[in-house]
């Protein structure tokens, strides 16, 4: 990885895969065939699309990623890149892994192979979280990621305690949807689980901070 990119050697190796995965979901799906593209809260598929369509979906997440990849390099956020170079690699890393995952199961469906989507995306959901807690405290003071109230971002000490709880706390609820994913307990218990696995921590992160801020 450069001193000024963000997107690291693994986000690279994904996203060359990601290609591959799709250009052989046009070769081997009658793109005239419709494939889900949403799924409602009992697990089933809700929205269709064209499966042109439905196999671009991945690879334009993951151009989303290329692109903020492109604007981060630029110099107003180099300090800011520069403080939160692990987590945003991490982030970009996952969001990618994630449209991956997605391409893979897209091309499952229009071989017709069943493809348990909630779990799948909830077992996604939870190895970003989980590997998101362990880079998190590596951050310094920014304006990219982390808990980013201005009165934690104002003294390092509070940045670093606050980081770190919100990490564990993100990986601890990152282990415990990855669990739930495996156990398959149904699709709307996956659910909540997903928001609870991404509000709790940062809610906590939140009064971490703050009540750190309030005893300085």
């Amino acid at each position: 990885m450069t001193s000024h990119s963000v997107l690291s050697p693994l986000t690279r190796i994904l996203l060359a895969v990601l290609l591959v995965t799709t250009i052989c979901g046009y070769a081997l799906i009658p793109l005239d065939r419709s494939l889900p593209v949403h799924w409602g809260l009992s697990g089933a598929p809700d929205r269709f699309a064209p499966a042109a369509i439905a196999l671009a979906l991945p690879a334009l997440l993951a151009l989303v990623v290329v692109a903020l990849g492109a604007v981060l390099r630029l110099p107003r956020f180099r300090g800011d890149l520069d403080a939160s170079r692990h987590v945003m690699s991490v982030a970009l890393s996952s969001v990618v892994a994630l449209a991956l995952a997605l391409s893979l199961a897209t091309l499952a469906l229009g071989l017709g192979l069943d493809v348990d989507m909630p779990r799948l995306i909830a077992l996604m959901v939870g190895l970003q979280i989980l590997c998101l807690g362990n880079a998190l405290p590596k951050s310094r003071p920014n304006r990219l990621a982390g808990v980013r109230l201005p009165q934690i971002m104002s003294d390092p000490r509070i940045w670093r305690v606050t980081q770190l709880w919100t990490g564990r706390l993100m990986m601890l609820s990152g282990l415990v949807l990855v669990g739930a994913a495996l156990l398959s307990p149904g699709p709307t218990t996956l659910i909540v689980l997903i928001v609870a696995a991404v509000v709790i921590p940062a809610f906590a992160g939140i009064l971490i901070g703050t009540a750190m801020a309030r005893r300085a």
